[in-house]
């Protein structure tokens, strides 16, 4: 005996754009928005609308429905990465000297040079100017 609140497949398909135009509008995210109507059609088929007229707006809920479920489940998944995370390593003392000692070079090598070299570069680097601002 077949389910009387059975659903008209060419009735889903008609509505399969809308459906996923509703879950990106929510998401943003294409595959996730895909994901989205997946499931509500699995949801819709598995329990469908007491009233067939009333299937834009039941399957419009389903689809807010799971969005809410889906952003918690990514809120309390990160809030659980987050809190078993180890913190980044520190560099060693070796490691700050060493680059210490690099930024020393680097700045007495280009104070060894030319007016006009030195001065470009520290008015690249130093000032943010671009190409076009230090050749005027």
């Amino acid at each position: 005996m077949s389910d009387p609140r059975a659903l008209d497949p060419v009735l889903l398909l008609a509505q399969q754009g809308w459906v996923e135009a509703l879950a990106r509008g929510l998401v943003r995210d294409s595959s996730l928005a895909q994901d989205l109507a997946q499931e509500a059609w699995l949801r819709v088929s598995a329990s469908p609308p007491r009233e067939a007229g009333a299937l834009r707006g039941f399957v419009a809920g389903v689809v807010r429905n799971l969005k809410r479920s889906e952003h918690r489940a990514r809120v309390r998944r990160e809030a659980r990465e987050h809190a078993v995370a180890e913190p980044e390593a520190l560099p060693s003392p070796a490691e700050l000297v060493e680059r210490a000692e690099l930024q020393r070079l680097l700045v007495e090598s280009v104070l060894a040079l030319d007016e006009g070299e030195r001065t470009a570069i520290l008015l690249r680097y130093f000032e943010g100017l671009s190409a076009e601002e230090i050749a005027q």
